[in-house]
């Protein structure tokens, strides 16, 4: 038997997921930044993630992201 129509893939499940941090990082991060340049804007994103991003709680794992790894 063949049937036609939309055929998911794992990926196509996964894509929410990834949108969701990439929007978490667009709001949370980038509207409040000025960068002198790219140095400046990595230093700028790796103290973000230690001292916020990082330590909050995961809604899915309910688990601290930093110490999930």
């Amino acid at each position: 038997m063949c049937s036609f129509g939309p055929r998911f893939s794992a990926k196509n499940q996964k894509k929410g997921i990834v949108e969701s941090g990439v929007k978490y990082v667009k709001n949370s991060f980038g509207p409040l930044r000025d960068f002198r340049d790219l140095a400046d804007a990595n230093r700028q994103v790796r103290a973000w993630v230690m001292a916020e991003a990082g330590t909050r709680i995961h809604g899915t794992t309910r688990q601290q992201l930093l110490t999930a790894v």
